[in-house]
């Protein structure tokens, strides 16, 4: 009921608008507007942050993305059973038969080992984003999109036949 005492107001109040000033003889515009089919994209460094503008805005809708604790889990051994990945800042660390759990946020591991079964469970976040670009992969390749089991995370496993020591470092979250 109250969008639509306001919508008549409004119209109500244009009405007005014209009758009184619109038939004066001369009126002047006084709005400027861009050309909004010449305007290019952003362009961004390799170092610079671009924000695009959106057509539809969704308040509160992109997750923010915290910042990784400073303390620095060295040289620790993590073995037969689950590690959440999101906040883990671990140097030199072992993982051996594993189940990692994902959600998106900031993780920093560097010059770890991984040994044996390694199982990644992605949820929240992190499934959304490896939906959609498994999505847009497909589309890519005109398939239809691989199928979708709402609300359970993705679920990948690998094994380690020998020992594989690497770096893996999400690109926010990280101290500067």
């Amino acid at each position: 009921m109250c969008k639509v005492t306001v919508a008549l107001g409004s119209f109500a109040l244009g009405i007005c608008s014209v009758l009184l000033f619109g038939f004066s003889g001369s009126h002047t515009s006084t709005i400027v507007q861009s050309p909004s089919s010449q305007a290019k994209p952003p362009q961004a460094r390799p170092d610079e942050k671009v924000e695009m503008k959106s057509i539809v805005i969704v308040r509160n809708a992109i997750p923010v993305v915290p910042a990784l604790p400073d303390a620095d889990l060295g040289d620790m051994l993590i073995h037969d059973g689950p590690q959440t990945l999101d906040g883990l800042n671990c140097s030199g660390c072992k993982f051996k038969n594993v189940v990692f759990s994902y959600g998106g946020g900031p993780t920093r591991l560097v010059n770890c080992s991984f040994e044996g079964t390694i199982q990644l469970t992605l949820t929240g976040a992190a499934a959304n984003t490896a939906r959609t670009v498994a999505y847009l992969q497909a589309v890519s390749k005109r398939q239809g999109p691989p199928p979708l089991n709402p609300n359970l995370p993705i679920m990948r496993t690998t094994i380690f036949s020998s020992p594989f020591t690497g770096d893996l470092i999400t690109p926010f979250g990280q101290p500067k």
